[in-house]
């Protein structure tokens, strides 16, 4: 074997352990920008969450609230014949609803969050998607607590009797009507923090 074909073999060579090495840079170079990538998304997707999660506990706060003004009801449409008694429950009921909105459209951007964060971090991601759960779970007793109660209300006002079981009344009163210190805030509160707790990992 003469010189030059030597010096082919080795150009050959050269030129193929090059390919690989600049095969193996790109691969690592695409990992790593797929992992700043992931990193980036998570950093964003998480921040997101916590900013809704403080949103959801501030709209629960302000649904729960136990005072109102008159002016949360204007928009309600009178039924004809209603009575006087009958008007000041209905228009708490509608007052009531209308602070639901917010917390509603927020609840749906977190369960939005949740999905996203699922195809993210696959089961790394189930204490985030049961915080989320307790809060949607806690969404649905407030909205039918408040349908319950003031459906009961009504038909008091209507009939001009006492609901039969006023314990009952009571309990969803409690649901309905609180302060940041009654154990149904305390429960909202406690999911906040579980939520920061978890997402803490990927803000740094």
């Amino acid at each position: 074997m003469n010189i030059e074909q030597w010096v082919s073999i080795i150009s050959d060579l050269a030129l193929a352990v090059s390919a690989i090495i600049v095969a193996l840079i790109a691969a690592i170079g695409l990992n790593t920008w797929r992992r700043e990538l992931k990193g980036r998304v998570l950093f964003d997707d998480a921040r997101k969450i916590v900013r809704l999660s403080i949103e959801v506990y501030a709209n629960f706060e302000w649904a729960r609230f136990p005072l109102g003004s008159s002016s949360e009801s204007l928009a309600r449409q009178r039924a004809e014949g209603e009575s006087a008694t009958e008007t000041q429950i209905r228009d708490s009921w509608f007052a009531k609803y209308q602070r639901l909105k917010p917390l509603m459209t927020t609840m749906q951007s977190l369960q939005e969050m949740d999905w996203e964060i699922q195809t993210l971090l696959g089961d790394r991601s189930k204490r985030i998607s049961n915080a989320i759960k307790i809060y949607r779970a806690s969404y649905a007793e407030l909205k039918v607590s408040i349908d319950e109660y003031f459906e009961i209300k009504v038909n008091e006002a209507i009939k001009e009797s006492p609901y039969h079981d006023q314990d009952y009344l009571r309990e969803l009163s409690h649901v309905i009507y609180g302060t940041s210190s009654d154990d149904f805030s305390k429960k909202i509160h406690s999911i906040h923090e579980q939520l920061v707790g978890e997402l803490r990992v990927f803000l740094k």
